[in-house]
């Protein structure tokens, strides 16, 4: 499976300065996609969440904060996990 990624800057949507500094307000939907595609790869191949966690020697928990978007889960936690499951990286330009 392809997960296709365009990340140009990570942004903490949480900081009430974001708007100040010029951050775009939906900067967070990369990291969105990410959530909901490491969901979707793990249903694909049939795992649970205590499945997945077993194999990046990760938690369970630590999991459903991945697929939920947690702000607390870095972007490269979610990049390694992905790749992880055999997912490849597609690059893009705008």
């Amino acid at each position: 499976m392809l997960v296709h990624v365009r990340v140009e800057r990570v942004v903490d949507l949480g900081r009430p300065d974001a708007e100040a500094l010029g951050e775009a307000p939906d900067a967070g939907g990369d990291e969105r996609r990410l959530s909901d595609g490491l969901r979707r790869v793990r249903e694909l191949q049939r795992l649970t969440q205590t499945q997945l966690a077993k194999k990046l020697s990760s938690s369970q928990s630590r999991v459903a904060k991945m697929e939920a978007g947690d702000r607390s889960v870095s972007l490269d936690l979610l990049v390694r996990s992905l790749f992880a499951l055999g997912s490849r990286a597609v690059s893009s330009r705008a």
